[in-house]
C-alpha cells in the first residue's frame, strides 16, 4: 500500500467524513510470492466480498457494455501486418481517476504498522477487483482517441481497435508506418497520462527506436 500512498492514490479523510450517506469499505489483502525475493507484494481488492446486508459492491455496480474488439478479431488482424509489434500500458487502471463524489465508495481502513491507529483513506483511481474497472479504463482510452484524433493519423484507430484492455497487438505494412505508429502511440497515450512498456517488435529497426 506504500506505493499507493507515494503515487497519491490514497487520500486520508477526517472522521467527520465517515458520516456520508453512501459509503463502502473495500476489503483488501496482500499477496506474497514466496519463491521470489524480487517480486513486489501485490494488493488485491475484493469487490465481491458480501457486506452486512448480504450484497457485494460488485453486485450493485453496473459492469458496462463491451466496447472493445473481441480478442479473436484482434489476433486475426495482428497476423496480417508485415511489421508487427506489441506493447502494454503500465498500470493502466491506476492512471484513471475516479470522480471525487464516488471515492467514498472506495474507502479502506489502513495503518502503516500495528502500533499506529487505524485511519480511513479513499482510493482515487480505478481499482482491480471491481466489476466496472475494465469498462472504465477502456472507455477512457477510447475517449482519448476521439479527443485527440485531429492531431494523429494512425494512433487513434489503433487505440480503438487493437487494444485488449491494456495490451496492444498492432503493426503496419511498412517499417516507416510502423515507426510512425509507434511514436504516435507514445505521444497520444502520454497526453492521457498513460505510458507504454514491454515493447516487442518483429523488425530490429522498430524495436531499437523505442525509447528506454
Amino acid at each position: 500500500m506504500q506505493e499507493y500512498e507515494e503515487l497519491g492514490h490514497m487520500i486520508q479523510i477526517n472522521e467527520d467524513a465517515s458520516s456520508a450517506e453512501k459509503q463502502y469499505y473495500l476489503p483488501h489483502h496482500a499477496v506474497f510470492k514466496s519463491s521470489s525475493s524480487t517480486t513486489h507484494t501485490r494488493i488485491v481488492f475484493d469487490g465481491s466480498c458480501h457486506s452486512s446486508n448480504g450484497l457485494s459492491w460488485n453486485y450493485t455496480l453496473l459492469v458496462g457494455s463491451t466496447i472493445q474488439q473481441d480478442l479473436y478479431s484482434i489476433v486475426l488482424q495482428f497476423r496480417t501486418y508485415q511489421i508487427a509489434f506489441t506493447t502494454d500500458i503500465a498500470k493502466m487502471y491506476h492512471q484513471v481517476r475516479i470522480h471525487q463524489d464516488d471515492r467514498k465508495l472506495q474507502r479502506i481502513l489502513w495503518r502503516r504498522s500495528a502500533d499506529e491507529p487505524l485511519r480511513t483513506d479513499e482510493l482515487s483511481t480505478v481499482m482491480y477487483g471491481t466489476a466496472s474497472a475494465t469498462y472504465l479504463a477502456t472507455r477512457c482510452l477510447q475517449q482519448l482517441a476521439e479527443d485527440e484524433s485531429k492531431d494523429f493519423s494512425l494512433a487513434p484507430a489503433t487505440l480503438t481497435n487493437n487494444f485488449y484492455v491494456d495490451d496492444a497487438l498492432c503493426g503496419a505494412k511498412t517499417i516507416e508506418d510502423a515507426l510512425q505508429l509507434q511514436q504516435e502511440l507514445i505521444a497520444l497515450l502520454g497526453r492521457g497520462g498513460f505510458h507504454i512498456r514491454k515493447f516487442c517488435a518483429s523488425h530490429p529497426s522498430v524495436l531499437s527506436s523505442n525509447p528506454s
